[in-house]
Protein backbone atom coordinates (compact mmCIF):
# COMPACT_ATOMS: atom_id res chain seq x y z
CA UNK A 1 0.00 0.00 0.00
CA UNK A 2 2.84 2.34 0.84
CA UNK A 3 4.35 1.73 -2.60
CA UNK A 4 1.15 2.91 -4.32
CA UNK A 5 0.97 6.05 -2.22
CA UNK A 6 4.58 6.80 -3.17
CA UNK A 7 3.86 6.29 -6.87
CA UNK A 8 0.75 8.51 -6.62
CA UNK A 9 2.75 11.22 -4.83
CA UNK A 10 5.55 11.18 -7.44
CA UNK A 11 2.97 11.30 -10.26
CA UNK A 12 1.23 14.33 -8.73
CA UNK A 13 4.58 16.00 -8.15
CA UNK A 14 5.56 15.54 -11.80
CA UNK A 15 2.24 16.97 -12.99
CA UNK A 16 2.54 19.98 -10.65
CA UNK A 17 6.12 20.74 -11.72
CA UNK A 18 5.53 20.95 -15.46
CA UNK A 19 7.13 23.92 -17.14
CA UNK A 20 4.79 26.90 -17.19
CA UNK A 21 4.33 28.73 -20.45
CA UNK A 22 5.43 32.35 -20.69
CA UNK A 23 2.50 34.76 -20.35
CA UNK A 24 1.63 36.66 -23.50
CA UNK A 25 1.57 39.98 -21.67
CA UNK A 26 4.23 40.81 -19.09
CA UNK A 27 4.11 43.78 -16.74
CA UNK A 28 6.66 46.44 -17.74
CA UNK A 29 9.26 47.55 -15.21
CA UNK A 30 9.84 51.19 -14.32
CA UNK A 31 13.01 52.33 -12.56
CA UNK A 32 13.28 55.78 -10.96
CA UNK A 33 16.67 57.30 -10.09
CA UNK A 34 17.33 59.67 -7.21
CA UNK A 35 16.09 63.24 -7.64
CA UNK A 36 18.86 65.67 -8.54
CA UNK A 37 18.77 69.26 -7.29
CA UNK A 38 19.48 71.65 -10.17
CA UNK A 39 18.67 74.99 -8.54
CA UNK A 40 16.91 76.50 -5.55
CA UNK A 41 13.51 75.57 -7.00
CA UNK A 42 14.42 73.10 -9.79
CA UNK A 43 14.81 69.34 -9.64
CA UNK A 44 15.53 66.60 -12.18
CA UNK A 45 13.75 63.26 -11.97
CA UNK A 46 15.08 60.54 -14.26
CA UNK A 47 14.56 56.86 -14.72
CA UNK A 48 14.16 54.08 -17.22
CA UNK A 49 11.50 51.78 -18.61
CA UNK A 50 11.79 48.13 -19.65
CA UNK A 51 8.78 47.00 -21.70
CA UNK A 52 9.81 43.32 -21.33
CA UNK A 53 8.92 42.44 -24.86
CA UNK A 54 8.84 43.97 -28.28
CA UNK A 55 6.75 47.03 -27.47
CA UNK A 56 8.27 50.42 -28.23
CA UNK A 57 7.51 53.43 -26.07
CA UNK A 58 6.79 56.45 -28.27
CA UNK A 59 5.64 58.86 -25.58
CA UNK A 60 5.38 59.17 -21.82
CA UNK A 61 3.67 61.57 -19.45
CA UNK A 62 4.74 62.41 -15.91
CA UNK A 63 1.82 63.22 -13.59
CA UNK A 64 2.36 65.19 -10.39
CA UNK A 65 0.46 67.22 -7.85
CA UNK A 66 -0.13 67.93 -4.20
CA UNK A 67 -3.06 65.48 -3.92
CA UNK A 68 -3.69 61.87 -4.94
CA UNK A 69 -5.49 63.11 -8.07
CA UNK A 70 -2.14 64.23 -9.58
CA UNK A 71 -3.88 66.96 -11.53
CA UNK A 72 -0.78 68.34 -13.26
CA UNK A 73 1.23 66.60 -15.98
CA UNK A 74 4.18 67.14 -18.30
CA UNK A 75 5.28 65.23 -21.40
CA UNK A 76 8.46 63.33 -20.58
CA UNK A 77 11.54 63.62 -22.79
CA UNK A 78 12.51 60.18 -24.07
CA UNK A 79 16.11 59.39 -24.88
CA UNK A 80 18.21 56.36 -25.70
CA UNK A 81 15.78 54.69 -28.10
Amino acid sequence: MRKYIYILFVGLLLIACQKESTPESLTPQIFVNEVQVIGSNQYLLSGSYDPIGKEVVNSATFHYGTTEVMEQSIVAKLSGR
